[in-house]
């Protein structure tokens, strides 16, 4: 399997994503160990999409005229730097660990611009394409949470071992992705590129862009903002997030396997993003009693199957509307639309206490079942 070359790149990917969402637990550790606090911890849990978008809206053109590998070897090297610099900030120095969710979100940019393109050109078929880029990412997504929970409850150093781990992997995996050699289609390809994507620019894109910042929006509000409002009931609260992570990501990753045996859509992932904003009510209202902590995993699949369906939908719907030769500039578009998304928890951090976490979660729940309502009649529409 390592063998393989569209494998070795997945490889990069799942380091990249690794590097990304071990943070999630790590958010409460920085909350009970140093004197960061809830608007801090969630802010920089968020800021990273800002590097991932400028990542994306550059590296996605550079890749389609300099050739992937060009862009994906300097992916899996500013996330290793991403996690050496949060070395310096284990104490809670804010500007660090700035520093280090910013190099963490280039990275995640760079490697999903170039990678996703990458895995595509080396496979056979377009859906196959997409299905493989979508579960590397989701696995690291999904992994890389639970493992850091584990480490950061259980071991010594919990602001540092984590890191550690992942910068050991990398020692691992930046050596095969850097020797995966380059298709000749993309190292002789055409200097005249957009940074815009205009084969999106069109009305049937539309759809993509309604429900692209629920992808991460409703995976991100199950397992960084939901723990945290049933603290007072968790014995151990940093293992916990780690695990709603996992849970939650894991989700995608299974939805997605299964997505070639049982025909899935848009619509059946904004839908349950509707159901995972219906039952953030429930868990709300239930959080002064302790059985609440159960209605976590019960969110957390749900949240997460809307987010492996959104995920792999978009993909595949924007590779299949762009341009050939602006393919990873289009790939750059949506994911920076659906890591819109990782901002969730700390606009409700900001939303709750102004006008109360309920109301903030029905506003929340009336625009996804709009959203999930305009999906439906516009595959309707274009069936007919």
């Amino acid at each position: 399997m390592v063998s393989q070359k569209w494998f070795r790149v997945a490889l990069g990917m799942f380091l990249v994503a690794c590097g990304a969402n071990l943070f999630a637990p790590m958010v409460v550790v920085y909350q009970t160990t140093t004197s960061l606090g809830v608007l801090q911890t969630t802010f920089l849990f968020g800021i990273y999409a800002l590097g991932i978008m400028v990542a994306l809206f550059i590296g996605g053109p550079l890749s389609d005229s300099l050739g992937r590998r060009a862009i994906m070897r300097p992916a899996v090297l500013t996330t290793t730097a991403g996690s050496l610099v949060f070395l310096t900030g284990a104490g809670g120095a804010f500007l660090p660990l700035l520093i280090g969710r910013l190099c963490a979100g280039a990275a995640v940019g760079l490697a999903m611009s170039s990678g996703a393109a990458w895995i595509k050109e080396l496979s056979t078929h377009l859906s196959v394409g997409a299905k493989r880029s979508s579960i590397a990412l989701s696995a690291g997504f999904a992994s890389a949470p639970g493992v850091a929970g584990i480490a950061a409850e259980f071991l010594p150093w919990p602001t540092v071992v984590p890191y550690l781990l992942h910068i050991g992997l990398a020692l691992i995996v930046v050596p095969l992705v850097w020797t995966v050699p380059e298709p000749r289609s993309t190292q002789s390809a055409s200097r005249r590129r957009s940074f815009v994507p205009t084969s999106l620019i069109t009305l049937h894109y539309l759809p993509v862009v309604a429900y692209a910042p629920w992808v991460f929006g409703s995976a991100t509000t199950a397992f960084v903002f939901l723990p945290a409002q049933l603290s007072e009931h968790l014995h151990h609260p940093v293992l916990v997030a780690g695990l709603c992570a996992l849970l939650t990501m894991g989700s995608g990753v299974v939805i997605q396997q299964l997505a070639g045996r049982i025909r899935v859509t848009s619509f059946h992932g904004m839908a349950l993003a509707a159901v995972g904003m219906a039952l953030c009510l429930a868990v709300l209202a239930a959080a002064h009693h302790g059985w609440a902590v159960f209605l976590l995993p019960i969110a957390a699949i749900i949240m997460g199957s809307s987010y492996g369906i959104g995920m792999l939908s978009g993909l595949a719907e924007t590779q299949a509307i762009a341009d050939a030769e602006e393919l990873g500039a289009a790939t750059g578009v949506f994911y920076s639309l659906t890591y819109l998304g990782f901002f969730a928890p700390f606009i409700l951090s900001l939303l709750g206490p102004a006008v109360g976490y309920s109301t903030a979660f029905v506003i929340g729940l009336t625009v996804a079942v709009a959203t999930a309502v305009a999906l439906r009649l516009h595959v309707r529409g274009n069936r007919g």
